[in-house]
């Protein structure tokens, strides 16, 4: 069970790390990672978890909608809580 978890963490880390190449080839599509790798592209959240679903046991893989998000800055709050604002 924990190394299913290390395998997501993986992809994660996978995906934040090719971010912006994913960004330029696959604005607002959902990407199927597994296994450190894209292993689907697809239009719909829905076909996605479908294709998922039926290829990989769950906690192995990551879907993930690619989309820019803004700069944001994290400012550290009197309650020890990092608050994002926005740079905009």
């Amino acid at each position: 069970m924990k190394e299913k978890y290390q395998n997501l963490i993986k992809n994660l880390r996978f995906y934040h790390d090719n971010l912006a190449q994913f960004e330029r080839e696959y604005q607002n599509k959902y990407l199927l990672i597994w296994e450190q790798m894209v292993a689907g592209i697809y239009p719909t959240y829905e076909e996605a978890m479908q294709d998922a679903s039926f290829k990989y046991d769950p906690g192995t893989y990551l879907l993930k909608q690619c989309q820019s998000v803004p700069n944001i800055k994290k400012v550290y709050a009197a309650n020890g809580v990092f608050q994002p604002i926005s740079t905009a």
